[in-house]
């Protein structure tokens, strides 16, 4: 009799899960035979919600009945694909906020410089990284901490608690997000527990999850996630949410993985300025090491009356985009200065158009540009050191996402970041992953010469002054 009870209120809970998503439960030999969900869309702003996408009505969890395992009551995946809300629940009050505000804005612009100076002397190569993207991920995974067990990781994001995680990371998306041609910037998170390290989560879990998902917009999913099936279906929503610019999680899963929590950022605007044949020119371009050099396609042209910033290490100046968005190029006086521009200089030159305060000459001056083609990706793996080494140690230890599960720490965090520049614009995609597992402990001049003929650093700048990807070219692809 208890059997029949218990297959009946799952029967019943199943069927009210499918009626909540828009899906009919379909009678087969007198079974429910659940419809798989529809491939979600991607999560975005308020303002960069994509066409026909709607805000589904959150999935409610039903009270409690004698003999009802936690399992049975928490109805998985949660809502898929759903917009940023405009507003959000933080203490009790709805608090709608429309602009980035300052304090947020120096909190981002900080991280970035702090984090990718930590981060750029250990990259070979080209480099490329998303400050903003790491921050969102750390957000999303601030949201679902216990109260007060990351007084560390709050410290570093400028926030009192966990609602003000969530809050933050929903102003920063629906502030930074755009969705119209040629103007793109979408961001999207989602989260991945396991069916296996993590078979069921308790009420109390499954509420902070919820709260997180729903203030961010965040996708939820309950699988089993060394499954082929699902690691499909995972690198499908990131290739999904980059258009195809990142195609598969920076780290695979293995058994030992509880959680994945995911922020994508893809960013693809096009020149303000038109470039015709005439602007694409062959030319020397002279990786470190070689003093040889070869040629490669760049797109030259010049501005007059165009702004630049001198600082001890490099020249700076931007190019603009058709939102009024920006990529700094910073070319070292030498190739002795690279490193230091790339570090010491950086926040400075970032400060400088943030407030717009650029090097005073006294007379006219024309900047000359010359800017790669470029196409390359970079990898990197040990992101949680970085966060360490940033004062951050409590998510690597047991206990600080009690609420889910009393031994979930973070094991790693890792990030992939994909660049195009061309003729058209700039198309560039990051996805950053954290990585949980479970039972252990762990821790002036008249004229400006801008044509980057050897190693140059860049700074991808939104249209609020947000330093949205750090790279650097060391072999911009000589023949």
């Amino acid at each position: 009799m208890r059997k029949r009870k218990i297959a009946g209120l799952f029967a019943l809970s199943m069927a009210c899960c499918m009626l909540v998503s828009g899906c009919s439960p379909v009678q087969i030999d007198g079974k429910i035979d659940v419809p798989q969900a529809a491939t979600p869309t991607p999560g975005a702003s308020e303002g960069a919600t994509q066409e026909g996408q709607k805000t589904e009505q959150p999935v409610t969890k039903p009270d409690a009945e004698e003999g009802e395992t936690e399992k049975e009551q928490a109805l998985f995946p949660l809502e898929k694909g759903k917009a940023v809300p405009a507003s959000c629940v933080s203490k009790d009050q709805t608090e709608t906020v429309s602009d980035l505000t300052r304090d947020y804005a120096d909190t981002l612009r900080d991280f970035a410089v702090e984090s990718s100076n930590r981060i750029f002397p250990e990259v070979e190569g080209n480099y490329l990284y998303s400050p903003v993207s790491l921050f969102l991920a750390l957000d999303l995974c601030a949201g679902i901490t216990a109260e007060d067990a990351a007084p560390d990781l709050m410290k570093v994001l400028d926030v009192e608690d966990r609602e003000g995680a969530r809050l933050q990371g929903n102003i920063l998306i629906r502030d930074l997000s755009s969705d119209q041609e040629g103007a793109i910037l979408r961001i999207a998170d989602s989260m991945w527990f396991d069916t296996v390290n993590l078979p069921e989560i308790g009420p109390d879990g499954y509420q902070v999850i919820s709260d997180t998902a729903e203030i961010i917009g965040a996708d939820v999913y309950h699988e089993k996630l060394t499954d082929p099936a699902t690691q499909d279906k995972i690198n499908g929503w990131i290739s999904d949410r980059t258009d195809g610019m990142i195609t598969e999680l920076p780290m695979e899963p293995d058994g030992d993985t509880a959680a994945i929590l995911l922020n994508t950022l893809l960013f693809d605007k096009h020149w303000k300025r038109e470039i015709t044949d005439r602007n694409i020119v062959k030319a020397w371009f002279y990786p470190k090491g070689d003093s040889e050099g070869g040629l490669v396609e760049r797109i030259e042209y010049s501005e007059k009356d165009h702004p630049y910033v001198e600082t001890a290490h490099a020249i700076s100046s931007a190019a603009e985009y058709e939102d009024g968005s920006y990529i700094i190029f910073i070319k070292p006086n030498s190739d002795q200065d690279f490193e230091a521009a790339m570090t010491e200089d950086l926040q400075e030159v970032i400060r400088a158009y943030a407030t717009k305060e650029y090097t005073e000459n006294g007379g006219s001056y024309e900047v000359f540009f010359g800017i790669p083609m470029v196409d390359y990706s970079t990898g990197m793996k040990t992101l949680s050191d970085t966060i360490s080494d940033m004062g951050v140690g409590s998510i690597f230890s047991m206990g600080t996402f009690r609420d889910i599960d009393k031994t979930l720490y973070v094991s790693k965090i890792a990030q992939d970041c994909r660049i195009i520049i061309d003729r058209e614009g700039t198309k560039a995609a990051a996805v950053t992953e954290i990585e949980m597992k479970n039972g252990a402990v762990l821790m002036p001049k008249e004229e400006i010469d801008m044509r980057l003929d050897h190693e140059y650093g860049f700074v991808i700048m939104s249209d609020n002054d947000i330093p949205l990807f750090i790279g650097a070219v060391r072999d911009a692809g000589t023949e």
